[in-house]
């Protein structure tokens, strides 16, 4: 009776330990997949061509990458949990291919920041070039600069 009690309790402790695996796997699809959907949605926005037609759609652009690069910094820790998971799934016997997909989330969300460093810094260093415009009108086929109240036509 003793035997046939511990082959049951291997069996059980087997079963439940291999239930955590798939358990541990899944949550890590899971994640995978979110995070997936999450660069699909930001790289639309890192691959915008739109760098503004004046100076409040150039303050607009400004405030979404800043909102763009505070998600950027919440999803690195998201890749940083995933890419740790992908590691200890390694380390437990599972298959590169289950997790494969980690290395390219990785590269894309670099990318990502990259592009959106980039992106933003060009907002900020072309904004005083739109102030600087702001100040000239086309009026009657000649520029007319505005100083203040003072204005000429050139």
């Amino acid at each position: 009776m003793e035997t046939r009690f511990e082959q049951l309790s291997e069996k059980s402790s087997y079963r439940r330990q291999r239930l955590l695996d798939s358990n541990q796997l899944f949550n890590f699809f899971r994640e995978a997949d979110e995070v997936e959907s999450w660069i699909a949605d930001k790289e639309s926005i890192a691959m915008s061509d739109d760098y503004g037609r004046d100076i409040e759609h150039v303050e607009t652009l400004l405030k979404k990458f800043e909102d763009f690069t505070r998600d950027l910094v919440t999803s690195g820790e998201r890749i940083a949990s995933l890419t740790t998971q992908a590691q200890t799934l390694l380390d437990e016997g599972h298959s590169e291919g289950e997790v494969s997909n980690v290395g390219l989330f990785v590269r894309i969300w670099v990318w990502l920041s990259w592009k959106c460093t980039n992106l933003h810094k060009f907002l900020i260093i072309f904004m005083p070039f739109l102030h600087f415009l702001r100040m000239f009108f086309l009026v009657d086929g000649c520029f007319e600069i505005r100083v203040g109240r003072y204005v000429s036509c050139i």
